[in-house]
């Protein structure tokens, strides 16, 4: 069985009855919420996977509702259903952030497709998030290393400047970073010895 928890939001009950049903068979977990208000509410005790939201309601719209969904939760993933699918609402509802948008009325097939594409960007965004922490994490660890190091650590660009040194070279050597990074390393030899670094 599919762990994803759906929201569905509509003011009409057979409506949610009816989505969440086809959601069902797919193996979803579904909540239903009625108006902006208990959507919202909901939304804030618990998060949900994809919320699957009708424009039209009562009291507070769908755009309302949505914007209330993203002060909780800035990442999350929300299709919008309306029964006026115009290029303004549309445009409106993508501004906000919605991720996709479904006409009334609509297959089930097309409810489903477009269900499952969501939670599968949804994934994508989510794997590449944990990749990019992953990788901040040993970008971290591996300067860590490098300026905690023993050894007099430093990199030179093409022309023989300092680009990198830690902070064991400047201890041991006593020049400042900032005072080296864009001279060469020629600058920091005795005379004697630059013909022998020119040699290297």
């Amino acid at each position: 069985m599919r762990s994803e928890q759906i929201l569905v939001v509509d003011d009409e009950k057979r409506i949610v009855e009816n989505i969440s049903l086809f959601l069902k068979r797919e193996g979803f977990q579904t909540t239903g919420a009625y108006d902006g208000d208990e959507a919202v509410r909901i939304f804030k005790q618990q998060r949900f996977d994809l919320v699957l939201l009708d424009v039209s309601m009562p009291g507070m719209n769908g755009y309302e509702t949505m914007e209330h969904i993203f002060d909780i939760d800035e990442d999350a993933m929300v299709i919008i259903i309306t029964g006026n699918a115009s290029v303004e609402s549309a445009i409106r509802a993508l501004k906000i952030g919605a991720w996709d948008y479904l006409k009334k009325p609509f297959e089930y097939a097309d409810l489903i497709k477009t269900v499952k594409n969501a939670l599968f960007q949804k994934e994508l965004v989510a794997d590449k998030k944990a990749v990019s922490a992953r990788l901040e994490a040993s970008e971290r660890q591996y300067e860590y290393m490098v300026n905690n190091s023993p050894d007099l650590i430093f990199t030179l660009d093409k022309n023989g400047c300092f680009t990198f040194m830690n902070h064991q070279f400047e201890k041991v050597l006593g020049f400042s970073r900032k005072d080296l990074i864009g001279t060469g390393f020629k600058n920091i030899l005795h005379e004697g010895d630059i013909s022998k670094a020119s040699a290297l």
